[in-house]
């Protein structure tokens, strides 16, 4: 005896199988939207009988492929989708919603290299500025203040990190000291 995978037998029995209890709404405004916007043009909506929920979901196996079409829930709302107040997604929630997985875990890991390189860089710019605060101050005669601020017992910030207003008093601080 074989035994054979039949991906279709298993979508359906994964609870995925459209049947009596869900009705394929016709096609409406915000549908059309969701598949401009997103460009999955096997995207539909359909109303749950029982769960009396307006469904976005996407086409696994069609209508037109199979007498056991198959579909992926991807969102449910309380009411129609082109009604108001329907909870529906629009613009970057509608995209994030229907993205692969893989693209999300992707776009979230590249988000968090970033993220982790720029916390690198602002702290080898708080430490390139830290040395060349105590330098100056050593070369003005300011021993005490430079251990201080070399030791930590005065805290430092890069002028990277600072918020922009802080930097530009900074800058307006700098210019009058050097016109006296």
């Amino acid at each position: 005896m074989e035994i054979t995978f039949d991906p279709k037998w298993e979508a359906a029995c994964a609870g995925l199988a459209i049947g009596e209890e869900h009705e394929v709404c016709p096609d409406g405004e915000w549908i059309r939207y969701a598949r401009r916007l997103t460009g999955i043009q096997d995207l539909f909506v359909y109303h749950h009988r029982k769960a009396g929920t307006w469904v976005l979901a996407k086409w696994i196996y069609p209508p037109t492929k199979t007498d056991t079409p198959v579909a992926l829930e991807l969102e449910s709302m309380p009411v129609p989708p082109d009604m108001p107040a329907s909870g529906r997604l629009v613009g970057e929630a509608l995209i994030a919603r229907c993205k692969p997985v893989e693209e999300t875990v992707a776009a979230m890991r590249e988000r968090l290299r970033k993220a982790s390189l720029h916390r690198q860089q602002m702290l080898d710019d708080r430490k390139y500025s830290r040395r060349n605060a105590v330098k100056y101050m050593r070369s003005k005669g300011m021993d005490q203040a430079a251990h201080q601020v070399e030791s930590g017992q005065v805290g430092w910030t890069s002028p990277s990190e600072s918020e922009e207003q802080y930097r530009n008093t900074v800058s307006e601080l700098i210019s009058m000291a050097k016109a006296c």
